[in-house]
């Protein structure tokens, strides 16, 4: 009897655009990268790079060039003039780099202040075929390749409309909740919501999971007292001490930290397993115990929280009103509120 043939996989093709020096963890997210081979990313940036692996597509772009790019698909001059306004483009890089992802079954977007795991174990070919949208947040998400998709953002039920945001100067969150998650909802658009990853909230020193993203009940983000996060021959994992003090384990799709620290590149790229903490990349050599949650977690008190939080709360206020964008972020994060009490209903 003959071997049997083995289905080929949905293709996908994962768009970064970065400009300007790359972060020093960024041969960590080549690296897990690396560890995905069934899934290619297509690297749009300004700088030379040479010696990357072969599922990683550089292309040279400037700000200026994706501008004009961008104008030329929408109609009219769009607003680009900071690299981070990139985020609320996104959604246009199905029409802007149709060429280059023509031959994938799926394209996305994701950023560069992550470490990925095992994608496909989280990103089945079941979950592939019966959905257009996987996931629903800007450092991760996947569209189908298909005209209508690709189209989707030009539809209605966004907070802010595409026309407006793309002349909008500062970022509206049109790649998220307020955008293209209600955009998807009004237009009844198949969309895997499960939420996966460790995606870290930079309000707080410790390293604790934003719990606003799994509403949906379907798998609720659970934070412990002790835990740390780690990478590990290609997987990713929350690494926590229960109530009773017992060492568990969650494995996540990846874990988007948020946070610029240093990194011990050179033991880190070498060594098979590291963890991430709230300050810095740590390699370890050794098996994981108790005693190393211990050691390297921030586990402050409920106090010190809220503390942290109004800090950032009044930080990031002052700074909005200073640039005269406070009413921008008010309404952003009302309609976040109001987002989360509908899934909550929903439940």
């Amino acid at each position: 009897m003959g071997m049997e043939k083995k289905a080929a996989l949905t293709s996908i093709g994962v768009v970064v655009c970065y400009m300007g020096k790359l972060p020093e963890w960024f041969p960590l997210w080549v690296r897990s990268c690396c560890e995905n081979a069934t899934i290619d990313f297509l690297l749009y940036t300004d700088q030379e790079l040479e010696g990357l692996p072969d599922n990683i597509i550089t292309h040279r772009m400037t700000l200026n060039r994706l501008q004009k790019r961008f104008s030329q698909i929408l109609g009219f001059a769009c607003s680009l003039e900071a690299p981070y306004k990139l985020c609320d483009y996104k959604v246009l890089y199905g029409e802007a780099f149709q060429e280059d992802l023509k031959d994938y079954d799926f394209w996305g977007h994701c950023d560069l202040d992550m470490v990925f795991g095992d994608l496909r174990k989280f990103i089945t070919e079941d979950i592939l075929k019966s959905f257009d949208r996987i996931f629903e947040v800007g450092h991760l998400s996947l569209y189908r390749n298909c005209s209508r998709i690709n189209r989707l953002y030009r539809e209605e039920g966004a907070l802010f409309p595409w026309h407006k945001v793309f002349r909008e100067k500062n970022y509206c969150g049109f790649d998220e909740h307020t955008g293209m998650t209600r955009i998807c909802e009004i237009n009844q658009v198949r969309t895997y919501r499960k939420v996966v990853c460790a995606d870290i909230d930079p309000h707080y020193r410790a390293f604790y999971m934003m719990d606003e993203d799994s509403v949906n009940g379907e798998m609720a983000v659970k934070n412990y007292r002790h835990q740390i996060f780690v990478w590990d021959q290609g997987r990713t994992w929350q690494i926590c001490l229960d109530e009773s003090g017992r060492l568990q384990q969650r494995e996540v799709s990846y874990i988007h930290f948020m946070r610029k620290f240093p990194v011990s590149m050179e033991t880190c790229l070498t060594q098979r397993r590291y963890c991430i903490t709230y300050k810095e990349f740590i390699p370890l050599d050794r098996e994981l115990t108790p005693d190393i949650v211990r050691k390297y977690d921030y586990a402050g008190n409920c106090v010190v929280h809220r503390l942290e939080y109004l800090f950032n709360f009044l930080k990031h206020g002052w700074r909005a009103f200073r640039k005269k964008e406070l009413r921008l972020r008010i309404k952003l994060r009302i309609q976040r509120m109001k987002t989360v009490n509908r899934h909550c209903m929903e439940k």
